[in-house]
């Protein structure tokens, strides 16, 4: 794999070889392009923005330690979410995409931040992602809306923001839920 601090500019990054993992490691940096091929990306520091909207990779997203990955809809390839400390940001303006189904079993939170977007996932979070769930909207007025029977474990929070339930949904019975500035 390759590690950077981070991916800037426009145009395309295509791995058309074996499998490799790009890290970028810290910094503030947008890319407005497109990643494709077997690719994944680690977002392990900083700050990195992913503004292009046809991103084809197939290697899966890893957000961890303090990290921040902003997104467009599209910008996230077609692989599992990977949630390792860090936290993945809604871009603003009527970005709304579902990634529920792509997000990996983890011990760690999943760190969710709307970005004043009305998200819904419309798959639950099952077994498996036992660290939890924190919401945050970083622009007022975003929320998190929550289908089917999500049976994740650990501390549910919403530090500004919203989470909501869909008609019918449910958390787990064990779950404890905090909220700071959000609502629910």
């Amino acid at each position: 794999g390759a590690s950077v601090a981070g991916i800037t500019g426009a145009g395309t990054i295509t791995n058309s070889g074996a499998a490799t993992t790009l890290t970028t490691t810290g910094g503030i940096n947008s890319f407005s392009g497109a990643l494709n091929g077997t690719l994944a990306l680690a977002v392990t520091g900083g700050s990195q923005t992913l503004t292009g909207v046809t991103s084809n990779y197939s290697g899966g997203t890893t957000i961890g330690g303090t990290a921040t990955l902003t997104f467009n809809n599209g910008s996230l390839g077609s692989g599992n979410i990977h949630f390792a400390g860090g936290t993945l940001q809604y871009a603003a303006a009527a970005n709304t995409q579902d990634i529920s189904g792509n997000i990996a079993d983890t011990n760690s939170p999943i760190n969710i931040d709307v970005n004043n977007n009305p998200v819904v996932f419309n798959n639950p979070l099952l077994v498996g992602k036992t660290g939890g769930l924190t919401v945050s909207s970083s622009t007022p007025g975003g929320s998190l809306t929550l289908s089917g029977t999500n049976l994740y474990t650990g501390l549910t929070t919403v530090t500004s923001g919203a989470l909501k339930l869909a008609g019918g949904a449910t958390i787990a019975s064990g779950s404890n839920l905090t909220t700071v500035a959000g609502t629910f």
